[in-house]
């Protein structure tokens, strides 16, 4: 009887002790994410690899992903807010391929948690269809000083590719007038009210100006005219007196006939150019 009692509880050790690690095998997960559950010809999404592990402490990941070449390519790989620490292997890929992979360190105490994230693949689908990203080889080391393997689960992902978005319409952009302080409008509304005022003024102004200039001209010739016909009067009375005392002197000395009359022809002719002029 003591030897059942003895088998039954070595079963039930070995049950006890192999039970947190059927539970680690279980929480041990390699697995994708990422900001949308369709993608489009030409543009570029983030696909996110993350490991999730709540019982163990983990201090070394490595991972080789695969996917259709045909289908997309990767366009970078970026390490930006990873757990991972130290890299032994940094990431890469090749898109001839169609393979990605990268191997780092988590120093001590290591990581012990959910939904990390590991490295970011920008992607650039090429063509419609499902596209596929699935992790073929794995490695995931516990920091129990012993660098335990641990079993993990991983998981597929896939996105439907659609074609190509076409680009957004450019509007046109309308120049929007900023508005104008009370003081502008009232001084706008002033101004407009005013300007026919003002330029009636101006009109005025301007005409008075120009009647202005040629009663000034007006002025100016009449005085001139005045003054030429002045001088044409004064020179006729001239020659008058002249004629005159020429005349008196040739009849104190007596002129013949046809002498008397020319002076008296020259007489006539300054009188009919008096009345003329």
């Amino acid at each position: 009887m003591k030897g059942y009692i003895k088998i039954y509880s070595i079963i039930v050790s070995c049950f006890l002790a192999l039970a947190p690690m059927a539970v680690l095998a279980e929480n041990a997960q390699l697995f994708f994410t990422t900001n949308s559950s369709k993608a489009s010809v030409g543009s570029v999404f983030p696909l996110v690899v993350r490991f999730t592990d709540q019982v163990e402490s983990v201090n070394a990941i490595s991972a080789t992903l695969s996917f259709q070449p045909e289908f997309a390519e990767i366009v970078s790989i970026s390490r930006n807010s990873s757990i991972i620490n130290v890299w032994a292997q940094e990431p890469k890929f090749s898109n001839s391929s169609g393979t990605a992979s990268f191997e780092g360190v988590i120093l001590n105490p290591g990581f012990q948690g959910s939904s990390a994230m590991l490295v970011t693949l920008n992607v650039r689908p090429k063509k419609t269809g499902n596209l596929v990203f699935s992790i073929t080889d794995n490695a995931v080391l516990a920091n129990d000083g012993n660098a335990t393997p641990l079993k993990t689960s991983v998981s597929r992902f896939e996105i439907a590719v659609i074609p190509a978005l076409p680009p957004p319409k450019q509007q046109e952009k309308k120049e929007v007038e900023a508005p104008k302080a009370p003081v502008e409008k009232e001084i706008v509304k002033v101004i407009e009210r005013y300007i026919p005022v003002i330029v009636l003024q101006i009109i005025v102004f301007l005409v008075l100006v120009v009647f202005l200039l040629l009663g000034v001209v007006i002025t100016l010739m009449y005085m001139r005219m005045h003054r030429t016909e002045r001088s044409w009067k004064r020179v006729l009375f001239d020659l008058k007196r002249h004629i005159r005392d020429l005349y008196v002197l040739e009849s104190r000395r007596g002129f013949a006939e046809h002498e008397k009359e020319s002076f008296q022809k020259i007489e006539k002719d300054i009188k009919d150019i008096e009345k003329k002029v």
